[in-house]
């Protein structure tokens, strides 16, 4: 690497503070201060990486490492199947027990200055080669609708438009947009894993567990996501045959499914 050129590491506890300067510049949302804790410490499964622009010193390399500057960065979080909201499982094509792992990109963003200048494929990359070896089979996002500019870098970067989901976000009237609610836009990247097999290692952070209680358990002791699951693929056999659209099919049996399940509860 020259002297002075930009480059790609994980997020250190140093770099709080400019983490949360470049985020509130880049987004209309004020994250809690634990979001950014997590993130510097790798905490709650979180995963992150900076672009960093070195800045010259004659000092030591602690002073050095304080001295640079975070132009950009990413934060993604490993999620399984189960994490996935009912929409998410239409856009994704993933049941609750298909026992696959994802990266979920939760903020993403560079610095204005330092735009158009690679930086984002370059923590692009960082992802796609984090998942790679963790078995991550899939990276996805929610990204504003009106948010052109954002959809055309994931579409540039290989990521694809999966769903539209209504009202996922609500904004305060005061921010960059006038209205207050807006829809989300599902995109995804598909990784080509060594072996799609292999469970995530163990520094991929713990990875959050479903409690299946009693209210969520149909007779037979099996949990109300196993029969979901069920209900769903058997559903899209019986569209199939009928040549309904499968993708806004599913989602309306989802949505008809978590009703049933609110009256039972």
């Amino acid at each position: 690497m020259n002297e002075g050129e930009t480059f790609i590491r994980p997020l250190f506890p140093s770099d709080l503070e400019q983490l949360k300067a470049l985020h509130e510049a880049c987004f209309p949302i004020q994250y809690e201060k634990h979001y950014f804790q997590n993130a510097v410490h790798g905490r709650a499964g979180m995963r992150s990486w900076a672009a960093i622009h070195p800045c010259r010193t004659s000092g030591d390399a602690e002073e050095a490492r304080s001295q640079n500057q975070v132009v950009g960065f990413v934060i993604a979080r490993v999620n399984s199947a189960w994490d996935l909201t009912p929409e998410e499982h239409v856009g994704l094509g993933l049941a609750p027990t298909d026992g696959t792992h994802l990266l979920y990109i939760l903020t993403f963003g560079v610095h204005e200055k330092w735009r158009r200048r690679g930086l984002g494929d370059q923590l692009v990359q960082a992802l796609v080669g984090y998942s790679r070896l963790n078995g991550l089979r899939c990276i996805y996002l929610h990204t504003l609708d009106q948010n052109e500019a954002a959809q055309r870098f994931y579409r540039h970067a290989g990521f694809v438009a999966k769903l539209e989901i209504p009202r996922y976000y609500s904004l305060a009237a005061s921010s960059a947009w006038t209205d207050t609610d807006h829809a989300a836009i599902l995109y995804a990247l598909d990784v080509d894993v060594k072996d799609p097999r292999l469970p995530p290692q163990s520094n991929a952070g713990p990875l959050r567990s479903v409690e299946c209680g009693s209210s969520t358990r149909l007779p037979g002791l099996l949990p109300l996501s196993l029969w979901r699951a069920a209900f769903l693929r058997l559903g899209l056999v019986i569209l199939r045959t009928l040549r309904v659209d499968p993708a806004q099919a599913k989602l309306n049996l989802v949505r008809l499914f978590s009703r049933q399940q609110s009256r039972a509860s």
